[in-house]
């Protein structure tokens, strides 16, 4: 039987709304051990990628377990290890997806790069793979990342030994709600594209990489299917 009481809760959630804010400027992605539990929180300029397997639900719905737990496993790897390698920072797994953060002043350039990659490896790597283990079963896997850029708040949430980092800010709930409906695309807001290089705006044919859309968020949103080769 649950011991515990509404009354037990009342004390914490009165002093989080009654506590005055300590807040400081950050140019580095905070981790746990440099936030209380306290209202203190670090204000950082930075851009929000969501990596996120398209209808994964549908997914775990039609192929056998393991293959999906496979799916996962590989589009999470690559995403990784993708994300590492543009000095990205993995800020949390939720599933089928992941989310990272970029700083500097090449936050955008870098996300945006590692996104198009990522395209690139699950059409050109992980679907291979999964035709030549089970001839088959290459159509269950897409993706989107959603990609958006600006202030971000940084606050330690949960209990003692139970805690994690919650990001508040536009970015990172557009970056988020960009990554619904989309199959194999990436998507970012026109504060993202104003700060591409052109390289990532036009193909190697001088083509336009990206399509215009509106989605309902009340900002202009542009996509690509484009995978940058590497």
């Amino acid at each position: 039987m649950s011991r515990l009481k509404l009354e037990d809760l009342r004390p914490k959630v009165r002093e989080i709304f009654s506590t005055d804010w300590n807040r400081r400027n950050g140019r580095i992605v905070p981790d746990t051990s440099g936030l209380t539990l306290t209202n203190s929180g670090v204000d950082i300029e930075a851009c929000v990628l969501y990596c996120d397997l398209d209808e994964s639900t549908n997914v775990v719905d039609s192929v056998p377990d393991s293959v999906a737990a496979e799916i996962y496993k590989t589009y999470l790897h690559c995403a990784a290890k993708i994300i590492r390698d543009h000095d990205g920072e993995i800020v949390s797994y939720d599933g089928d997806r992941i989310m990272s953060i970029f700083v500097g002043n090449e936050k955008c350039m870098q996300a945006v790069w590692c996104a198009m990659k990522l395209t690139y490896a699950v059409r050109e790597l992980i679907r291979s793979e999964i035709v030549r283990k089970y001839n088959g079963y290459q159509d269950k896997i897409s993706h989107t990342c959603g990609i958006d850029t600006g202030s971000l708040l940084v606050a330690k949430t949960g209990i003692r030994s139970y805690n994690d980092l919650v990001w508040v800010g536009s970015a990172a709930n557009y970056a988020a709600k960009m990554t619904s409906g989309g199959k194999d695309e990436v998507r970012i807001t026109s504060e993202v594209m104003s700060q591409l290089p052109d390289w990532l705006i036009y193909s190697d044919l001088d083509i336009y990489m990206w399509r215009g859309q509106f989605l309902g968020l009340g900002r202009i949103v542009f996509s690509t299917d484009y995978g940058f080769v590497f």
